[in-house]
């Protein structure tokens, strides 16, 4: 799981469960005002450009999750790519297929 604190940020790992990230619930009705609330806060709090003065491993920890924040909020933000990080949080397609973007039955 990515944590934060208010003064630095702890490195982590290379997948991200997209609702785990804003706090939110793994389900696919989901409270578009509730998440861009959150997307600012962790941008807000995050923002690579908070950590000018900070480390080099700080502000590289910065920038990752800068990233990471944003590509879970475009896949949230989409109806089909929540469908299919869903679908690969649950188990029922692969890493594969998801990256590839094929799903066969």
């Amino acid at each position: 799981m990515v944590r934060a604190t208010e003064d630095w940020i702890v490195t982590e790992p290379s997948t991200v469960d997209c609702f785990a990230l804003f706090g939110l619930p793994p389900r696919y009705p989901l409270e578009r005002e509730e998440l861009d609330r959150r997307y600012a806060e962790l941008q807000r709090r995050l923002h690579p450009d908070n950590y000018v003065t900070a480390s080099v491993a700080e502000r590289a920890a910065a920038l990752s999750y800068s990233s990471r924040v944003n590509d879970a909020y475009r896949v949230l933000c989409s109806p089909v790519q929540r469908a299919r990080h869903l679908l690969s949080y649950q188990g029922a397609i692969s890493d594969d297929e998801l990256a590839e973007g094929t799903v066969t039955d």
